[in-house]
């Protein structure tokens, strides 16, 4: 998954839509937004953060992905499905840092983030995550209802 963060992070656009069709895994995760519209963080986008935080962590890392659609498909597996780019892609990426440092207990040391516009100087798009496994665990959420 390092690999396929890297290549998002030189802002490669491709990568996102080659992503069709792929599986979730133990290491790669999507989440849509709860409200596209802006870039401000939701209660619920942080509650799924501080969930993959601490389960990447926890285990051998991961890559998750900001404004892609992974659901069940016919056989139970969650697969990408769609896109859902998120308007003001910055200012979600201001948010989520912030939001790292203070889901999990222990802190995480470094998450890599990465913005991935749609369409250049947008402030459209899709945000990486890259986690490694940490030597500090175990890690738990601290957001209510997680």
């Amino acid at each position: 998954m390092r690999g396929l963060f890297d290549l998002l992070a030189k802002g490669d656009r491709s990568s996102i839509r080659a992503l069709l069709g792929r599986q979730e895994q133990v290491d790669f995760d999507c989440k849509r937004k709860a409200n596209l519209a802006h870039g401000r963080i939701e209660p619920s986008d942080k509650q799924n953060l501080g969930k993959i935080l601490s389960a990447f962590s926890n285990s051998m890392g991961g890559l998750l992905l900001w404004g892609v659609d992974a659901r069940k498909d016919s056989s139970g597996f969650d697969v990408v499905f769609g896109f859902d780019p998120i308007s003001n892609i910055s200012r979600f990426a201001e948010d989520i840092r912030t939001a790292c440092v203070k889901v999990l207990m222990p802190r995480l040391e470094h998450v890599g983030i990465a913005v991935i516009e749609e369409n250049g100087g947008t402030d459209v798009g899709y945000l990486a995550l890259f986690i490694n496994r940490s030597e500090r665990r175990p890690h738990r959420c601290e957001v209510g209802n997680a």
